[in-house]
């Protein structure tokens, strides 16, 4: 598979039990505005990834250390997003409830 940016869940296990690998180019993907890849989701359904570049006029150039850097790049952005989604998520849910809404 190639991007599959739009995978669901039950998608990725379907993936992985089939032993499908999943090509990303970050790259590629940011600049035509495919969206983030889910590269921590792939992982965490097994799913095999591969990096790639689709066309090296559409990123630029194909150095594959910088689209590593790219990806680990994004995949720290996400962790820290869904973590401060989380966060606030319990900050919103005891301001609700009528509770303090700072931290515990």
């Amino acid at each position: 598979m190639i991007h599959a940016i739009n995978t669901s869940p039950e998608e990725m296990d379907i993936l992985a039990a089939a032993g499908a690998s999943v090509s990303i180019s970050p790259a590629s993907e940011l600049r035509i505005g495919f969206g983030l890849t889910k590269i921590g989701e792939y992982l965490d359904h097994k799913v095999n990834l591969a990096l790639s570049v689709d066309t090296t006029p559409l990123t630029g150039n194909a150095d594959m250390f910088g689209i590593m850097k790219l990806a680990q790049n994004l995949e720290t952005v996400a962790a820290k997003t869904n973590s401060n989604c989380r966060r606030a998520g319990r900050w919103n849910s005891r301001r609700s409830k009528g509770r303090s809404a700072g931290p515990r």
